[in-house]
């Protein structure tokens, strides 16, 4: 049976822009494969991505004969990459487990898409957003991109958090083309999911911008006015450096290329 690859983006995704506006720098040296981001926050999310992406794809006609138990893909991505993986893993299962007894079967949802990767053209320059789910909804007959999240704590302040990131609004972007009025908007699919405590879950829809959503464009193209200017053709060395406090220490700990600008490179 199939394990389903909850992968990134690409180079062009959302992710990989951003790092590219956070810090020029930091762009190259993913680019170059010098350095990999690894966190107690990655593993968990990606483990309980995969596990949801399982539950849902065995949802769909013929899923449940072609893909992995969530359960069981849990256990294989944590044996395929080890380290924080295997830490986690009997933990997500644990909260995989109270997802299903949260959410019950959810009659009326209809899972269309899982980890789709979708594509716009901006003016001639691509973008690409790797989507975790597309539902329909037969209560409301719209459809819904969904967003997992794993977060420490379910709170309106949370939420609100990611009303005006690039990632949500890129998925609103492709939401409307693919869907036009029948796209029911992007849903934050939360999972309150610690080392210890209580699980909790929720879901919210996020808040609507239409301004933001029509300037997210000429994000994108910033974003490669920076990427082609900055950072192809150039070693990491000759790439500029953001040295600010968010590019350098961010929500998830330290930039994993800070030993390197430090001057640590091979011991030099």
């Amino acid at each position: 049976m199939k394990l389903i690859n909850p992968g990134s983006s690409g180079e062009f995704g959302w992710h990989s822009l951003e790092t590219v506006l956070v810090c020029p720098r930091r762009a190259a040296l993913s680019r170059a494969q010098r350095i990999k981001s690894e966190s107690d926050a990655l593993a968990r999310g990606s483990l309980f991505h995969v596990g949801l992406a399982h539950l849902y794809a065995r949802r769909m006609p013929g899923g449940k004969d072609e893909y992995l138990s969530p359960l069981a893909a849990v256990d294989a991505l944590a044996e395929q990459e080890g380290g924080l993986y295997a830490k986690w893993a009997d933990r997500v299962k644990e909260a995989l487990r109270a997802y299903r007894a949260h959410w019950g079967s959810e009659e009326h949802l209809e899972p269309k898409e899982i980890e789709r990767v979708l594509r716009l053209n901006v003016q001639g320059k691509p973008y690409t957003q790797r989507l975790d789910l597309i539902v329909f909804n037969k209560n409301t007959g719209k459809y819904y991109i969904w967003d997992h999240k794993t977060t420490y704590a379910i709170a309106a302040k949370v939420t609100r958090t990611y009303s005006l990131t690039g990632q949500m609004l890129g998925l609103t972007l492709m939401g409307r083309k693919a869907y036009g009025d029948r796209f029911g908007g992007v849903v934050l699919n939360f999972a309150k999911l610690n080392w210890t405590g209580e699980f909790a879950f929720g879901r919210s829809t996020v808040e609507l911008a239409p301004l933001a959503v029509r300037d997210f464009k000429h994000t994108i193209l910033y974003a490669h006015r920076i990427l082609e200017d900055e950072v192809l053709g150039k070693p990491p060395e000759e790439v500029t450096p953001a040295f600010t406090s968010d590019a350098c220490f961010g929500k998830y700990g330290p930039c994993p290329g800070r030993d390197f600008c430090k001057g640590e490179r091979n011991g030099g």
